[in-house]
């Protein structure tokens, strides 16, 4: 086909940019006056995220300043919203505040995607590591000498329950 046929202009290795008279982004839609707004990055989002997003500042990053100074008052939720935003951020369809894609490739979503679910596995075994001690109580066994017939020495365990002895 040609292009008076289709009223397609096509560019090098790119395809159609127009059809007709209508660019691509108004076909949706998607009206923008002069360039459009730059694409922010994923991986930064994600780091921001990481690291500073009981502050908020992913979302401030991405443009999102309600929400972020929300984010900021309440430490990210109590930690909840902190974690919840390292897998929003590696969704195929996470934008910014203009509704424009975060730039990453696939691979990178997907390696992202894991190491949040390694972080949040890591954090949920060490509370519950952290939190079960006190539940269950330790036990430990002390082991004095006591000595038996005949002269010869054995252990025997004492054992305890944090500082109570158990009787045997």
């Amino acid at each position: 086909m040609s292009q008076a046929h289709t009223g397609c202009l096509w560019t090098s290795g790119r395809g159609c940019s127009r059809i007709g008279n209508v660019p691509r982004t108004e076909q949706y839609g998607l009206v923008f006056d002069g360039e459009l707004p730059p694409m922010r990055s994923l991986r930064t989002a994600w780091l921001l995220a990481l690291f500073l997003g009981f502050s908020g500042a992913d979302r401030f990053y991405l443009h999102k300043p309600g929400t972020g100074t929300l984010k900021l008052l309440t430490l990210g939720g109590a930690g909840i919203w902190w974690l919840i935003d390292l897998f929003r951020i590696t969704n195929e369809y996470a934008a910014d505040g203009a509704s424009m894609p975060l730039a990453g490739t696939n691979s990178l979503r997907r390696g992202l995607r894991l190491a949040s679910t390694a972080l949040v596995v890591t954090l949920a075994g060490a509370v519950v590591c952290v939190s079960a001690a006190p539940v269950t109580g330790t036990v430990t066994a002390h082991t004095p000498w006591a000595t038996t017939t005949g002269g010869r020495q054995r252990k025997e365990p004492d054992l305890t329950v944090g500082s109570e002895p158990i009787p045997y």
